[in-house]
């Protein structure tokens, strides 16, 4: 218990209690009572916690002209930031937390004129998104009491994600029309994940005095095991076609279309756990998932459930993303050039965040609780529970799982529609008039869903805060 104590701020007139001697220790002046607002055993603590905020970006840019026709060119840049400050605006000050990100992209391109009428253009490019956010609180568990402040746990979240890409446009200017067509793919790589986590929690004994807070006993644990890191993959195919058509002197016409192809996210080395109701009758396991490691060979399944593959889809693939795109410009002979009129539509389809796709892979972890009657004594506070990863056999604790539920079946990506007019009229005086629509709608944005819906009324909550009622996927023991 002593090492609970000495991670919380201590007068300077405290000393040491019990053989415990203070860490943090701050001038007497700093607390100030709090018996006025009705906790007579409570104090307010003001003291400094400084936020850090740093940031240092370079840019590097190269051109270079090899003969009349080739030109090669490209860019390096990166950020590097970090912000460093307490963890919650009523955090202590010393428990903190960080977002570190370097942000960098890199690219090359060759540019070549093969004749007056005929471009082409060649990009490979990298692009990279590093972002670290760790807690350090002063203990390597987060502690939770009635009336004082909680410690945070000292969970960090990894997201690494890496793009390599190479785009390929070609240009042919014929009469009046200029074609263009090209391809790019993207190869997305997200090594994704959240380390463990324990709270402990202490509560009163139905008194006035935090007693299980000073008799050292335990109410309340909550563990939930790393998810840290899973190697998210995925690959996108995007080829284009355009024709710019100059109709006549005053009006030009463009008509387009693109096909874009996101590939279904996986999990490099098969650890996902997927739940999909319709398919699997419950829960489908890859073959590193950390619950099939811990399961009996062969696992139990429903009748009539088909095997579960080695890496499970984390949803189905959607083939259909065709996107037009058309615009025109006219200026009407009536108003005699001075005036011109443009309008367009175009469906721009998306892949999503990658955080609203890795549903299999967060829902490869599991999370323990155990909670204790408040009118009882708890369970006494021992070393094996103070740990990120604590010892649990010596509690009556199950591990169950906390699915994120991802729509694996007829799910299709989101895009958003655009159309607009735009007028502009040239006035006298050199003065010009611009009147403009823009008009959107976007579809399917949000992709997640959920399986396993009550199908009886509610009957309020058990002790966990879980909705009772009777489910077509029941829990078993």
């Amino acid at each position: 218990m002593c090492s609970i104590l000495q991670a919380f701020p201590w007068r300077a007139s405290t000393g040491s209690i019990s053989g415990c001697n203070p860490i943090h220790v701050y001038p007497d002046g700093a607390f100030a009572d709090q018996t006025g607002n009705g906790l007579p055993d409570s104090d307010l603590l003001t003291a400094p916690a400084p936020t850090t905020v740093h940031e240092d970006t370079w840019l590097i840019r190269m051109d270079y002209q090899i003969n009349q026709k080739p030109l090669l060119y490209g860019r390096a840049g990166r950020d590097i930031s970090l912000v460093s400050g307490t963890n919650g605006s009523s955090a202590l000050p010393y428990d903190l937390t960080q977002t570190i990100n370097h942000p960098a992209n890199y690219f090359i391109a060759l540019q070549n004129t093969i004749n007056p009428r005929l471009l082409n253009e060649v990009k490979v490019f990298v692009n990279r998104s590093p972002v670290i956010n760790p807690q350090t609180p002063p203990l390597p568990y987060s502690v939770q009491t009635n009336d004082w402040a909680t410690i945070n746990n000292n969970q960090t979240d990894h997201e690494v994600g890496t793009t390599y890409g190479i785009v390929d446009n070609l240009t042919l200017v014929r009469g009046r029309n200029t074609l263009k067509t090209g391809m790019e793919i993207r190869w997305v790589r997200l090594n994704q994940g959240l380390t463990a986590g324990n709270t402990l929690s202490f509560q009163d004994n139905s008194s006035s005095a935090d007693t299980g807070f000073e008799n050292a006993d335990l109410y309340g644990m909550s563990y939930t095991s790393t998810w840290c890191c899973h190697k998210l993959r995925r690959t996108f195919y995007m080829p284009y076609f355009q024709d710019e058509w100059k109709v006549t002197p005053t009006f030009t016409a463009n008509l387009g279309i693109r096909w874009e192809y996101y590939g279904v996210a996986h999990e490099a080395d098969n650890r996902t756990t997927v739940f999909d109701v319709s398919q699997f009758h419950g829960v489908c396991f890859g073959s590193a998932s950390t619950w099939r490691l811990s399961l009996p060979t062969p696992i139990p399944t429903p009748i009539n459930t088909p095997a579960c593959p080695a890496n499970p889809a984390l949803y189905n693939a959607h083939y259909r993303n065709f996107d037009p795109r058309v615009s025109f410009a006219r200026a009407p002979n009536l108003f005699r050039g001075k005036t011109v009129i443009r309008s367009g539509f175009g469906i721009y389809h998306g892949a999503a965040q990658n955080d609203d796709l890795n549903a299999g892979l967060e829902s490869d972890r599991y999370t323990a609780f155990a909670t204790f009657d408040p009118s009882s004594n708890g369970t006494p506070l021992l070393p094996a529970y103070q740990q990120t990863n604590p010892d649990l056999s010596s509690l009556p604790i199950t591990p169950a799982q906390q699915p994120r539920a991802l729509q694996r079946h007829g799910r299709r990506d989101l895009y958003v529609e655009t159309w607009g007019l735009t007028i502009d009229r040239e006035l006298p005086a050199n003065f010009l008039a611009s009147a403009q629509y823009l008009g959107s709608r976007g579809v399917r944005l949000f992709s997640r869903g959920g399986v396993n819906f009550c199908a009886t009324q509610p009957q309020g909550t058990d002790a966990s805060g879980n909705i009772i009622c009777t489910r077509p996927l029941a829990a078993s023991a």
